[in-house]
C-alpha cells in the first residue's frame, strides 16, 4: 500500500461505520417504538464495541507479538469484511429476533455490539500496518489517518443521512455500505483469497436479500401494533419509515399513527374520528384552522369539509405522509382541496417562524406522550406559544394518550378547559353551550359530497358521543391531576414517566 492509500482506506472505513450506525439505529428506533431510551441504549452497546474491538487490535499488534505486515493486512481485510457481513446482516437478524424471542428488540444491541467491534479493529490495524511498512513510528502518517477517519465519519451522516435514505431504502443502503466494506478489504488484501471471500460473501447478500429484507419492519414492529402490520405500503426517506398496513392502520416510526378512516358508523369508527368531529362541538365558529401532524390525513378531511372552515393548515414533519394521503381514496382529494394547505416542517419551527399567523381551532393529535421529542410539543413552553397564535376565543384541542402530566400542563396554561375521550381542550374564553348548534353542524357537515350521518344513523346520532361525555373543568383537573410533573422544555417529564 503506497502511503496515499492509508488516508482512503481511513477514510472509507470512517465513512462506512458511521453511515451503517445510522441504519441500525432507525431499526431499533422503529422496534423501540421511538423511546427515548433507545439512543442511550444503542450508545452503550455501540462503543463498548467500539472500545473491544480497539482493546482487541492493541493486543493483537503489541511489539512482544511481532506482527508482520503481511499478517496485519490480513487481519485487517478480515474485520473489514467482518465490518461489511456484520453491518448487513444486523437489521434482518434484529427483525428475527423481535419476532421470535421476547424482548428480541434487545438482542439487537448484540449485533451493534458486535459490528461496532468489528469496527473497533480497523483503525488501529491500519497504523499499525502503517508502522510495519514505514519501519518507524511515522507521525505525518498516523495524523493523516486519523483526520481522513474522521472526515470519512463526518460525511458519513451527511451523504447516507441527508442523501441516500431520501432515494434509496434502507435495505439498497446496507447493501451498498456492505459492499463498499468488503471492496476496502480488498484493497487492503490483494490477494485472490481475500477477492474469493469478498465474492463469496457478495454472493450470499444477492441470494439472500430477499429473504433477508423483505418483511423487516413488519418483524421490527411485532408485538408493538395494534392490528395486523401487513404493510400495504412503505414510504421510506430520510425523516422515517412510515408503514400502512392493508387495513389501513398508520404506523409512523413503529408505533401507531392513526387509521384511514373519516366515517362516524361504529363499524368503522375503530380510529376515534369521532374525536375530530367534536373538535367543532369546542369551537363551532372556527374558520382557521392549525393541524399539527398530517399523518394519513383522515383528521383534515374531516375539519377542512366542517361547515363554516375556510382554510386548514397541516404542519407535518415528514414529506412522506403526502405520498400516502394520495394513495387512498377516502382522503386523497384533500390535496386537491383549495382550502386546504400542507406544509412539509417541524411545527414549532413554522410557527416560530410565521408570528403573524392566527387560528381559531389548533387540532393536535399527538403521538403516545412517552416517544422522544414529544416534550417539545406538550411542555408549558409550547403551550404559550399555542396561546399566542389563537384568536379571541379560539381553542387548543390536543390528544393527551392518557397523560396525566399533558393533563396539568394544558389547565395550568389556560383558564378554560373540558376533556374528552382522551382529548382536552383549552381556551381563554368559556366555550360555546350549546350541544343543538353542533348537531345542527354535523346535520350539514359533508365530505366529498356525502353527508356524514347518512340514512338510518342519522337518528343516532346523539348515540355517538353518549359514551364519552364531555367532562373536566380547569379546577377539577388540577385537582386531580396536582401531583402530576410540569411539562418543561428541559425536563422532559412526559418521555421518561408512565405519568
Amino acid at each position: 500500500m503506497r502511503r496515499l492509500s492509508f488516508p482512503l482506506v481511513a477514510a472509507g472505513t470512517g465513512f462506512v461505520g458511521m453511515s451503517l450506525q445510522i441504519l441500525w439505529f432507525r431499526g431499533l428506533d422503529i422496534a423501540f417504538q421511538g423511546r427515548p431510551q433507545t439512543l442511550g441504549y444503542f450508545l452503550s452497546a455501540f462503543l463498548a464495541g467500539l472500545a473491544v474491538g480497539s482493546w482487541v487490535a492493541f493486543e493483537h499488534t503489541a511489539e512482544k507479538r511481532k506482527r508482520t505486515a503481511a499478517d496485519l493486512r490480513l487481519t485487517l481485510a478480515a474485520s473489514l469484511l467482518a465490518v461489511g457481513v456484520i453491518g448487513y446482516l444486523t437489521l434482518p437478524l434484529t427483525g428475527l429476533a423481535v419476532r421470535s424471542i421476547p424482548q428480541g428488540r434487545f438482542f439487537g444491541l448484540a449485533f451493534v455490539f458486535l459490528g461496532a467491534a468489528a469496527q473497533g479493529l480497523a483503525l488501529p490495524l491500519l497504523v499499525a500496518l502503517g508502522k510495519a511498512l514505514s519501519g518507524e513510528e511515522d507521525a505525518t502518517l498516523i495524523t493523516r489517518v486519523y483526520v481522513a477517519n474522521l472526515a470519512g465519519a463526518t460525511l458519513g451522516p451527511l451523504v447516507t443521512g441527508f442523501l441516500l435514505l431520501d432515494v434509496w431504502p434502507v435495505a439498497v443502503a446496507a447493501f451498498a455500505l456492505a459492499s463498499l466494506s468488503l471492496l476496502l478489504a480488498c484493497f487492503v488484501y490483494p490477494s485472490a483469497r481475500a477477492w474469493l471471500g469478498a465474492a463469496a460473501a457478495l454472493a450470499a447478500m444477492t441470494l439472500g436479500h430477499g429473504a433477508l429484507y423483505a418483511d423487516l419492519y413488519p418483524r421490527l414492529m411485532h408485538g408493538n401494533t395494534v392490528d395486523d402490520a401487513a404493510p400495504a405500503v412503505i414510504v421510506e426517506n430520510r425523516s422515517g419509515v412510515i408503514v400502512v398496513s392493508e387495513s389501513g392502520v398508520v404506523y409512523g416510526g413503529g408505533a401507531y399513527d392513526g387509521r384511514i378512516n373519516t366515517a362516524l358508523d361504529t363499524g368503522r369508527n375503530r380510529n376515534g374520528i369521532d374525536r375530530a368531529y367534536m373538535a367543532l362541538r369546542f369551537a363551532p365558529h372556527a374558520k382557521r384552522v392549525l393541524e399539527v401532524g398530517a399523518s394519513g390525513g383522515s383528521w383534515a378531511q374531516v375539519l377542512v369539509n366542517a361547515p363554516g372552515v375556510e382554510s386548514l393548515t397541516s404542519v407535518e414533519i415528514n414529506p412522506g405522509y403526502a405520498r400516502i394521503i394520495r394513495g387512498h381514496d377516502e382522503v386523497k382529494s384533500l390535496l386537491e382541496n383549495p382550502r386546504y394547505s400542507l406544509v412539509f416542517a417541524d411545527a414549532r419551527t413554522w410557527l416560530a417562524t410565521h408570528p403573524e399567523e392566527r387560528f381559531d381551532l389548533i387540532v393536535m393529535n399527538t403521538t403516545f406522550h412517552w416517544r422522544s421529542y414529544t416534550t417539545q410539543l406538550l411542555s408549558r413552553e409550547m403551550m404559550e406559544l399555542f396561546k399566542s397564535r389563537l384568536t379571541p376565543g379560539g381553542v387548543l384541542y390536543l390528544n393527551t394518550t392518557g397523560s396525566e402530566a399533558v393533563y396539568r400542563t394544558v389547565a395550568t396554561a389556560f383558564a378554560f378547559t373540558a376533556t374528552y375521550a382522551n382529548f382536552i381542550a383549552a381556551s381563554r374564553q368559556p366555550f360555546p353551550a350549546d350541544p343543538d348548534g353542533f348537531s345542527r353542524l354535523l346535520a350539514g357537515w359533508r365530505i366529498d359530497g356525502a353527508p356524514v350521518l347518512g340514512g338510518t344513523f342519522a337518528s343516532q346520532q346523539d348515540g355517538v358521543w353518549g359514551h364519552q361525555p364531555i367532562a373536566g373543568d380547569r379546577e377539577s383537573l388540577l385537582v386531580r391531576y396536582g401531583t402530576a410533573p410540569l411539562i418543561t422544555d428541559d425536563n422532559m417529564a412526559v418521555e421518561f414517566s408512565a405519568r
